[in-house]
């Protein structure tokens, strides 16, 4: 059952009497226009407080994704539990136990044929009603599917057997296949694909997006990132980059986004798959970012958030989260964009509000105490959720939290 601990509406934030806690982001100028996120010290009121936290059990939640009024936590441990967005009480978990380790994901699918959330998992894909938990239907496969996309008329998704698949979404009837195998690249430098796959396993591709009518798939130990065409599964373009890729690729109107482990940014052309520029970082980059407007926000392993001109690649701020000296910061989720804030989730536990424009910090919140942030953050649009793990210590929580917007 939901832990209703600590409440405040949404859109606003408590201030515990007058305590202020100190941040320095890091700001840079640049004669090309950058902006300094901050100059000096400033006060920071503390952010939202949690609204419900689910930690009845021992659980290892991986993912979580928001649709149907829900939110769907994905269990390492082999279930999917479906909890209600406002309270956050358990209204159902699957029955028997999903293999979870290597290859999984989830996504909302609201199309002709099929309404469900469809888990992809270590041998094969399902779809589940949303209202009870049951199976709609389930495709098998020996060695699993990635995270899945819902195009306009199918679903996609790649498989450790170096395939990506296409789907009927009524039925899970395979629809085509795309062999990423026949033409795999040479591992560049410092990079060995054998290294950088799980045992025995052909390839080691990430979650697809999608969208619509092109799906795109990063394959980590090969360096790129494919685009096929959502119906024909035909190849569209293949870009690789000089490192592995950590995670899946985001989009915009012109643009495909990628992030990698050569420490770069990479915005190609979304027709074309040609590089139009790439953004230089202090680490390697897990995703590809969330654009908003002419300005694309991403997270590196440096513990920098930027902003960057969509159209020229320059860099217009950078706001640096808090890490202990000599401790990693990585900040393996998307930023999340609404109006004028921009909201990033870091795995060192906190999250925090920056404002778009600027990268001001307007506040910072660490939700689960000496836990690490473990998903993406996921919006119904009128609260976040989140899940987070132990520290490797031990310390801390393995929950599912909402913050209010």
């Amino acid at each position: 059952m939901a832990r209703i601990s600590r409440t405040c509406p949404a859109g606003q934030f408590v201030i515990a009497g007058a305590a202020l806690s100190l941040l320095v982001p890091f700001g840079m100028a640049a004669p090309q226009g950058e902006q300094e996120a901050a100059k000096g010290q400033q006060a920071v009121a503390p952010g939202p407080e949690v609204i419900w936290e689910f930690d009845a059990g021992e659980y290892q939640f991986s993912e979580v994704i928001a649709g149907f009024g829900k939110v769907f936590a994905l269990d390492r441990k082999g279930k999917i539990h479906a909890l209600d967005g406002a309270e956050g009480d358990l209204l159902w978990s699957t029955e028997g136990k999903l293999s979870l380790s290597y290859s999984f994901g989830q996504a909302i699918a609201q199309m002709p044929g099929l309404t469900a959330v469809v888990v992809s998992s270590d041998v094969g894909l399902l779809a589940l009603d949303p209202k009870t938990g049951g199976e709609i239907w389930r495709t098998e496969n020996p060695l699993g599917f990635a995270g899945p996309a819902c195009a306009e008329k199918t679903i996609v998704a790649a498989s450790a057997d170096g395939n990506i698949y296409g789907f009927d979404p009524a039925t899970g009837k395979v629809l085509w296949t795309h062999d990423c195998m026949a033409d795999a690249p040479e591992d560049p430098p410092g990079f060995d694909g054998k290294r950088a796959r799980f045992e025995g396993k052909p390839a080691r591709p990430h979650g697809a997006t999608t969208d619509g009518k092109l799906v795109f798939v990063s394959i980590f130990d090969q360096c790129r990132t494919i685009a096929v065409d959502a119906i024909t599964g035909k190849r569209v373009w293949s870009y690789r980059t000089q490192g592995w890729l950590s995670g899946p690729p985001s989009f915009g109107p012109g643009h495909v986004f990628i992030g990698s482990q050569d420490q770069y940014l990479h915005a190609v052309d979304k027709t074309t798959g040609e590089l139009q520029w790439k953004v230089k970082t202090k680490s390697r980059v897990p995703r590809g970012g969330t654009l908003a407007g002419d300005t694309l926000y991403f997270g590196a392993c440096d513990a920098l958030l930027y902003a960057v001109d969509v159209a020229t690649g320059d860099i217009r701020w950078k706001f640096e989260t808090e890490h202990d000296e000599g401790r990693g910061a990585p900040i393996y989720s998307s930023p999340v964009v609404f109006g004028s804030k921009v909201y990033l989730a870091a795995m060192r536990g906190k999250v925090y509000c920056v404002d778009a424009k600027s990268g001001e910090l307007r506040w910072k919140t660490e939700p689960v105490p000496a836990s690490e942030i473990n998903s993406e953050l996921a919006t119904d649009g009128e609260r976040f959720f989140l899940t987070t793990r132990k520290e490797i210590d031990g310390a801390g929580e393995s929950t599912v939290i909402a913050l209010p917007k």
